[in-house]
């Protein structure tokens, strides 16, 4: 029987492969888990090793060390590296995977964690940022992530919600992402979108919808032509999503139907992150969409039209 002597070169990358594919590794849902998470199930999860509690909360530092859930991290949403501006000066945007990998390595979390993100809880808008990580870490190829319901505002108000105090620490992780560009709407795929005649849902309030008002980096006012609106603050109570029944009866209204293509937009990408967080997650429409430029993107390209929203009520 002949002798075949193995080819290290061949060993060597196969060992490497190996070796990314751990590090790789996808973690499993918690038990009990799913898109949203309650301050009780927080509560019955502290400790866990599979399980980390990411702090979200904007310019939040102070309040983290006052109090936080145990063992939780915490990282900044507006000042951390979750958003950065494109190449073109696009505010808001999504960063380099390979920027993204450093940044939720360097808060200790691996492939095999599962992310409870946690924001103040006040608003739809905070909520918005916590929609807006989860949709990274989706985008990331990660799918073991939650956001906590009504965040710690909802935490604190349970009297047997456990609190620690102190800075977090936090060892380094190895966290390799898995890119999923479905998740992304181009500026290219939203004018294919509009001219198909695909829902194009505009989260922002009526009177930015309308052209009234808008922040500065948005070059005209107005919306895309053909959107409907679905103001993010209706989609919460506070920081408590409402059910699944009342937001579908929302999108319904707009005429958002549960299924079917459909691109969420805002201004720069957050307030659209709760729009899609709620047709993707909790209406189980798989084919939404986030447009990350969004209006100050659109609003930029002088061939692209602006018009005021038509109003409906």
């Amino acid at each position: 029987m002949p002798f075949f002597a193995p080819n290290p070169f061949r060993l060597s990358r196969i060992a490497a492969l190996l070796i990314v594919a751990c590090f790789a590794a996808p973690a499993h849902a918690a038990a009990g888990a799913g898109p949203l998470v309650d301050a009780a199930w927080a509560v019955a999860h502290i400790g866990r090793d599979d399980v980390r509690f990411l702090d979200i909360r904007g310019g939040g530092a102070e309040d983290f060390a006052a109090a936080h859930i145990p063992g939780a991290v915490f990282s900044d949403y507006f000042r951390a590296g979750w958003r950065t501006a494109g190449a073109d000066g696009t505010p808001g945007m999504l960063p380099p995977v390979a920027d993204l990998e450093i940044l939720v390595g360097g808060l200790g979390i691996a492939n095999t964690s599962h992310i409870v993100i946690v924001a103040r809880g006040l608003s739809a808008g905070e909520m918005a940022g916590a929609a807006r990580v989860f949709w990274t870490f989706k985008v990331l190829g990660h799918d073991a992530v939650s956001i906590l319901d009504g965040g710690m505002t909802a935490y604190m108000a349970l009297p047997s919600a456990p609190l620690e105090s102190g800075p977090a620490t936090s060892g380094r992780q190895v966290f390799k992402a898995s890119f999923r560009p479905e998740l992304i709407a181009t500026k290219r795929q939203v004018i294919a979108s509009q001219e198909s005649g695909a829902v194009l849902l505009d989260l922002r309030p009526k009177n930015q919808y309308s052209g009234a008002r808008g922040p500065g980096f948005v070059r005209r006012l107005g919306t895309i032509e053909g959107a409907r609106n679905l103001p993010l603050n209706r989609l919460t109570e506070g920081g408590a999503f409402k059910t699944p029944a009342a937001l579908a009866e929302l999108f319904a209204a707009a005429d958002a139907a549960a299924e079917g293509p459909i691109t969420c937009f805002c201004n720069s990408g957050h307030m659209a992150a709760l729009g899609w967080f709620v047709a993707h997650e909790l209406l189980g429409n798989t084919e939404a969409r986030l447009y990350d430029g969004s209006m100050a993107e659109w609003s930029a390209d002088p061939a692209l039209a602006v018009v005021p929203g038509e109003r409906r009520d």
